[in-house]
């Protein structure tokens, strides 16, 4: 933790530990006319604070607690006036990034076991009906009296149970995803599988997936972390596109790799965002519509499996992410 001790008008008197951003590192003592609002890092607590006295509160005369977002870190502040002869503000700086990536992470883990605990039942609960409606229509198509519109309505209600049957597999597939172990995985059956979840975004937004993998791309890998890249990165792909866009999907083979290009025409990525996008918590979207996860989990589940991703992106043009996984680790 680093303390910070100032006045009633900000000039700091005391400083003992590091500032983020701030090139002194060691002890500090106010021996020069230095206010908090020249420090960067702290004309943000600075800020935070007079929004709670513009709201009514009484920062200055009460303990106040604030979040700090500063170059890709969260720090915990807590702020405390110091009733003295020459009264003083208290800061004592927490940073607490690992400790909220560690929950965020633990929060996302368990959604995603629950999510696949539910996925399991609702796709067994609903294999029970689908099997009495396939078997009911096995009859009908084999007893002897039918019209040309019975014909068409069996063929119908058929096309509809193996689409349902297909749905039912697709959820057990994604229920799996608590598994952890290397296996053979068929790349194209795995990213088709994911596409069908955006079915709806394929309508409204008028998306089209073309995917570029040969149905017999297989490779040995770990099924469950190549599932959590190419769901976030898709993800990432729709959220990027506002109205009509195609997002491609490529793979190709090496001899010691695996490489994976998702490429958009959406909105692109600022320049200037380039270099934080895998950082954690980082997010150029509204409020309420990104954690600042997702590519976080892709970069890591890139790194769990020892290879390497790198993005290109021009704005109003879209993005290409590039996943290459090793053969051999």
């Amino acid at each position: 933790s680093t303390i910070v001790l100032t006045d009633e008008s900000g000039y700091i008197k005391k400083i003992n530990g590091s500032i983020p951003g701030w090139k002194n590192k060691i002890k500090f003592f106010g021996n020069v006319n230095l206010n908090i609002e020249d420090i960067p890092f702290l004309n943000k607590i600075f800020f935070e604070i007079n929004i709670h006295k513009h709201n009514g509160g009484h920062a200055l005369r009460t303990p106040l607690d604030v979040d700090i977002r500063y170059m890709n870190s969260i720090y915990k502040c807590h702020v405390t006036p110091i009733d003295s002869k020459v009264p003083m503000i208290l800061y004592i700086i927490t940073d607490e990034t690992i400790e909220r990536i560690q929950k965020a992470k633990l929060t996302h883990s368990n959604k995603m076991e629950a999510v696949g605990r539910l996925a399991a039942g609702i796709a067994h609960e609903l294999r029970n009906p689908m099997g009495t409606v396939r078997n009911s229509t096995h009859i009908l198509k084999d007893s002897q009296i039918k019209s040309q519109e019975d014909k068409i309505a069996i063929e119908a209600i058929e096309r509809s149970i193996e689409r349902a049957g297909n749905i039912i597999e697709n959820l057990l597939n994604y229920s799996r995803i608590g598994e952890s172990s290397d296996s053979i995985v068929n790349l194209n059956g795995v990213i088709t599988e994911t596409v069908k979840f955006y079915k709806k975004s394929n309508i409204e937004k008028q998306i089209d997936f073309d995917i570029i993998v040969p149905t017999n791309f297989n490779f040995y890998s770990n099924e469950n972390s190549i599932r959590h890249i190419l769901t976030n990165l898709i993800a990432n792909s729709v959220d990027a596109i506002n109205k009509k866009g195609i997002i491609r999907i490529e793979a190709s083979s090496t001899e010691n790799d695996i490489i994976i290009h998702i490429s958009d025409t959406g909105k692109g990525i600022p320049k200037k965002d380039l270099d934080n996008i895998f950082d954690p918590f980082f997010t150029s979207k509204a409020v309420g519509k990104g954690t600042g996860l997702g590519l976080y989990i892709v970069y890591s589940e890139v790194e769990k499996l020892k290879g390497s991703i790198q993005v290109k992106s021009q704005l109003d043009e879209g993005s290409t992410f590039s996943v290459t996984i090793p053969k051999m680790r």
